[in-house]
């Protein structure tokens, strides 16, 4: 039975978890999420690497669109481009020049 007994403890642990709550998304403002987006496109401009930022990039101008939809259209075209980047130089180009619109 002792053996069984530290067993069970760690299977009713794993079982169990962490717990807390999953994610909970926030309300953010124009200018909140601008700077999301500022943030985001500061790193790729610095390291010229655009990795998952990119799709986060995307999430966050989709975002900007109903506070500022002009603001987000002209980014969103320099997006797309930022997107098909395929070296370091030209992200942190299109990074830069996307800096300059906000």
């Amino acid at each position: 039975m002792k053996i069984f007994s530290p067993a069970s403890l760690l299977l009713l642990a794993l079982t169990v978890g962490c717990g807390g709550p999953g994610s909970v998304e926030v309300e953010t403002s124009a200018s909140g999420v601008k700077e999301l987006i500022r943030s985001n496109l500061t790193t790729a401009s610095e390291t010229g690497e655009a990795g998952s930022a990119i799709m986060v990039i995307g999430m966050d101008i989709d975002k900007l669109a109903a506070e500022d939809p002009t603001l987000a259209a002209e980014l969103k075209k320099s997006f797309s481009e930022l997107e098909k980047a395929n070296t370091p130089a030209k992200v942190k180009a299109k990074a830069k020049e996307m800096l300059g619109k906000l």
